[in-house]
C-alpha cells in the first residue's frame, strides 16, 4: 500500500466521522427542539399561563436552542480532526498495529521531523503498516450507536409528546382541533356555544 492509499483511507474514515457527528448533534438538536416546544405548549394550554411567565419560557427556550446549537452542532463541526488523531484511535481500538499506524501517518504529514531517520526505516514503517491494514476493517472504529441514539430519540420523543398532547386534548374534552365539543359552527364563520 503507498503512501497516498494509506492517507486516503484515514482521510475516508475521518468524512466518515464527521458525518455522523453532524448527525448525531442534528439529532440532539431536533430533541431538544421538540422537548422545547412541545412541554411549554403543553403547560400553557392546561395551566394557562399568565403572559409573563410565557415570556420566561420562551427566553429560556431560545437561550437553550442557542447552547444546543453551539454545543452539538458548531463546536463539532468546527472541530479539527488530523490524520494522527485518526490513527491514534485506531490504534486504540486495533492493538496489533502496535504504534505502526501512527508513525507511518506522523512521518508521511511530517517530513520535516524526520532529521535524523533513516529514509530505508521510514518506507519500512510505511510500508509495514500499509500491509497491516489490509485485513482489518479500520471502519469499526466508528459506531453509529452514538448516531442512531440521537435520531431514534428524536423519532420516539415526538411521537411520544405528540401522543401526550393528543391525550390530554381529548381527556380536557377537546377535538383535535382545540375547539371544545359543544361548539357549533355556522356557515358565516362564526361560532356559537350550544
Amino acid at each position: 500500500m503507498t503512501e497516498r492509499q494509506l492517507l486516503g483511507k484515514l482521510a475516508s474514515i475521518r468524512r466518515r466521522a464527521r458525518a455522523m457527528l453532524l448527525l448525531y448533534g442534528i439529532g440532539l438538536l431536533l430533541a431538544v427542539l421538540t422537548a422545547g416546544f412541545l412541554l411549554p405548549a403543553l403547560a400553557d394550554y392546561n395551566f394557562h399561563l399568565p403572559g409573563p411567565l410565557r415570556l420566561a419560557l420562551s427566553i429560556a427556550l431560545l437561550l437553550v436552542l442557542g447552547y444546543s446549537l453551539w454545543r452539538f452542532l458548531f463546536l463539532p463541526v468546527r472541530a479539527r480532526i488530523s490524520l494522527d488523531d485518526v490513527a491514534l484511535k485506531l490504534e486504540a481500538r486495533f492493538p496489533e498495529f502496535n504504534d505502526r499506524l501512527a508513525s507511518a501517518v506522523n512521518f508521511i504529514t511530517h517530513p520535516d521531523s524526520q532529521q535524523g531517520v533513516s529514509p530505508v526505516l521510514v518506507r519500512e514503517v510505511v510500508r509495514n503498516s500499509g500491509q497491516s491494514t489490509q485485513g482489518v476493517p479500520l471502519t469499526k472504529v466508528l459506531t453509529l450507536k452514538a448516531t442512531s441514539l440521537g435520531v431514534t430519540s428524536t423519532t420516539r420523543g415526538s411521537f411520544s409528546r405528540a401522543c401526550i398532547m393528543a391525550w390530554a386534548l381529548r381527556r380536557r374534552g377537546r377535538s383535535s382541533l382545540g375547539f371544545t365539543e359543544r361548539t357549533k359552527w355556522w356557515a358565516g364563520g362564526t361560532a356559537l356555544s350550544a
